[in-house]
């Protein structure tokens, strides 16, 4: 129910200063501290009222206020109008509850409300108008305002606005009306659901078992989370028997059917954190053969079953059932006692898909959260494999201002609408926590639905509305809702597949976005889970590491956590420090400072796997200056699972010195898998130590030739001095030359 409320602060200082109370202050704000008065008229019989019939409805009024109010009434009123289109409606209820000098209608009666004190809540105060007070005979029919003022001590204090429907039986095209309900789970963070907790959910008040006894049977389509189907089927043998005879009756069910996706996905949250395409499980492989260790007759067949039990396998896969269900929308909803003759042997072991195999009546479905889609989400979905997507007319802008079939195309891709004002009302009878309360809403959403009937009578419009995520945990009212409306002639339970094959309008997306501060909480998780996905392509079985990390993922991307970012933040920390140890178990393993010697070498570089496949990388290795120069770059490695290997990268050295050595590994399409480490080299040039020999030679031979010219002129010119003391008649006849020969 849209609650009406009003601030009683003033009319308690009036009253205050009429009555004239001692220790109340003549101010407004000081007369009474706390919530608001309100006052509530719900309608019985959904606010019908058919030919004939007398007017009953239940008042009530609530004092939240600090200060006790005396004995006060409340007067009843009804305008005979019909409400001629939704926008009048909608004004109607949009009243402020505080204008209490609005006029309401024709006055019909008046209710006497005993004195309430403070915090206190006055009992239901039954009220009946007759026939003849009410006076509809020739009023055309629909939905008509009814109000109600309330007053204390002679003061108008709120009021409230509810409705009625007329129908002194006349025709038209009734309104139909397809609904969808998920059925889903509280968080969790592995990605699959524990034996304990699917015992819990599916025991006899188990949220399991609430949500399939609500909708079991009755004209509503169910959006599931295929996480709950793999959870139960993983288990086999040793699964919960509560478990297994709830997935039965789901599997039998009559319902409409699609998929959520896994561990319902937040996945206009996680594109907008910057995923580029939904994620979807990868394998269960690893999880099979942990189950398969710790409960080795999960799928052995050495049970014996009771031979009674007709019950069907956890692994069972079958249809919808051969009951269809009714206009009005009853059917068995019981929920047996289990047993364990529940469940039957099976030698079976599953695989990826028959964990995930459901016989879904529509197919490529996508359901975001309402009002969080953005222009860029649309191609993603489409590219991820969903052809329509659910959307909240807050997130639609419409071509006109008339209310056309749910059934829409928006920039080519198809979309169903869910018409905002329906679900809220929808959720509000359905989240209602007293009775009282619940047929106000249930007169509401009566009247809207009769207003949209009436204004185009001939046209059987095909609408949709949806209930919320957590419809389970915050209302039990449901069952009793949909019971309702199956019995309102202006409307009728659709199917989500008429609503999709109905005639589609053109339309625009209203652009919006997901919480900052949840989309904020899930970037890190989308980069952890790309992070895990470039290093596994270096593997040869990738989901060894993959797996396990993406269910995790979407487990903490589901949309049960959107009410706790707290505790998010700290689980997606948590996978984000998993996701950084994966990506380091493959490495260069650290080393001491190597020495090059000689013109050319060869490095040795030892690598280190510690996951559990084979990895196949290729080596880069970067030298730091130009005193070394790498002669082959890019190597090929193959790396076996949990073990150790070493490489060695062929090198010309070029000039004595230190080199700093980057070395990146990567897999075979270029995608870096490791943070690059790096590594000292003391290059010792040996081309360039024979250079430095030649050249010292060339420089003594240089020198060496220079001083010996200088000693042989100098024993020349000694010669020349001493020789025409001895020799006087020969000196003109020697040649010099000779002599120097001869010596």
């Amino acid at each position: 129910m849209r609650k009406i409320a009003a601030a009683a602060v003033t009319f308690l200082a009036a009253v205050a200063l009429v009555a004239g109370l001692p220790g109340m202050s003549s101010s407004p704000a000081d007369a009474a501290t706390g919530d608001d008065v309100t006052v509530s008229v719900a309608p019985a019989a959904s606010g019908v009222i058919e030919e004939g019939d007398d007017l009953k409805a239940t008042i009530t009024v609530t004092n939240g206020t600090d200060d006790d109010l005396g004995e006060g009434a409340v007067r009843l009123y009804l305008d005979r109008a019909t409400f001629a289109s939704r926008d009048q409606i909608e004004s109607w209820f949009d009243r402020s509850p505080s204008d209490v000098t609005d006029a309401l209608g024709s006055f019909m009666t008046t209710v006497t409300v005993p004195a309430l004190s403070a915090g206190s809540t006055s009992a239901s105060i039954p009220v009946t108008i007759p026939e003849s007070t009410l006076s509809f005979a020739g009023s055309d029919w629909g939905a008509k305002a009814f109000g109600a003022r309330y007053s204390a001590d002679g003061i108008d204090i709120t009021e409230a606005h509810s409705s009625v429907v007329y129908y002194p039986n006349d025709s038209f095209e009734p309104t139909g009306l397809a609904i969808a309900v998920p059925i889903t789970v509280p968080e969790s963070t592995s990605g699959l659901i524990s034996a304990e907790a699917l015992a819990s959910y599916t025991s006899r008040n188990g949220i399991l078992t609430q949500e399939l006894d609500a909708v079991r049977g009755r004209t509503v389509a169910l959006g599931i989370d295929p996480m709950i189907l793999a959870s139960i089927r993983i288990l086999g043998n040793v699964a919960p028997p509560s478990a297994v005879e709830w997935l039965h009756r789901l599997e039998t069910s009559p319902n409409q059917t699609f998929a959520l996706a896994y561990a319902d996905s937040d996945i206009s949250g996680t594109r907008q954190a910057g995923a580029t395409t939904l994620a979807t499980p990868i394998d269960f492989d690893a999880e099979i053969a942990a189950q398969q260790k710790s409960e080795p007759d999960s799928y052995t067949s050495e049970q014996s079953a009771s031979p009674a039990s007709d019950a069907p396998s956890a692994t069972a896969t079958s249809g919808s059932g051969t009951t269809a269900p009714d206009s009005t929308g009853s059917g068995s909803t019981a929920t047996p006692d289990p047993t364990a003759t529940t469940i039957p042997p099976t030698s079976e072991v599953p695989t990826t898909d028959s964990l995930l195999a459901f016989d879904y009546t529509q197919d490529g479905v996508a359901w975001p959260i309402e009002g969080t889609v953005s222009s860029d989400d649309l191609p993603v979905f489409s590219s991820s494999g969903y052809s329509t997507t659910i959307l909240s007319s807050t997130n639609v802008k419409s071509r006109g201002t008339a209310t056309e079939n749910a059934a829409t195309t928006i920039g080519g891709r198809g979309a169903l609408v869910s018409d905002s004002t329906l679900s809220g009302l929808l959720r509000d009878a359905v989240s209602a926590e007293t009775t009282p309360e619940w047929r106000g809403d249930i007169a509401e959403l009566s009247a809207e639905l009769a207003t949209l009937t009436h204004e185009r009578p001939s046209d059987a419009r095909a609408l949709f509305a949806t209930v919320g995520r957590d419809w389970a945990t915050t209302g039990s009212r449901l069952e009793s809702t949909l019971r309702a409306l199956s019995k309102l002639t202006w409307t009728k339970p659709n199917t989500l597949t008429r609503a999709l094959s109905a005639t589609s309008s053109t339309a625009s997306l209203q652009s919006k976005s997901a919480a900052k501060a949840r989309v904020d909480a899930l970037r890190p998780l989308i980069e952890a889970d790309r992070d895990v996905a470039e290093f596994a392509s270096a593997l040869k079985e990738p989901a060894v590491v993959t797996a396990k990390e993406r269910l995790r993922m979407l487990a903490l991307s589901s949309n049960a956590w959107s009410g706790n970012i707290s505790g998010l933040k700290t689980e997606i920390a948590k996978a984000v420090t998993r996701a950084d140890a994966i990506t380091r178990q493959i490495s260069v393993v650290d080393g001491s400072p190597i020495n090059v010697l000689g013109d050319r070498s060869s490095l040795p570089i030892s690598l280190q796997n510690d996951t559990d496949s084979a990895a196949v990388v290729k080596l880069r290795v970067v030298p730091s200056n130009g005193y070394l120069n790498v002669e082959k770059n890019d190597v090929a490695v193959t790396i076996q699972a949990k073990s150790r290997t070493s490489v060695t990268v062929p090198v010309q050295s070029v000039a004595n010195g230190k080199v700093t050595l980057t070395l990146t590994l990567s897999s075979s399409d270029g995608t870096t898998i490791s943070t690059p480490s790096q590594v000292e080299i003391n290059v010792r040039a040996g081309w360039e130590t024979l250079i430095t020999l030649v050249f010292a030679a060339a420089v003594i031979a240089l020198f060496g030739g220079g001083i010996y010219r200088n000693i042989r002129r100098r024993r020349r010119g000694r010669g020349a001095t001493a020789g025409p003391a001895e020799a006087p008649a020969q000196a003109d006849t020697k040649d010099p030359t000779a002599k120097v020969t001869d010596e």
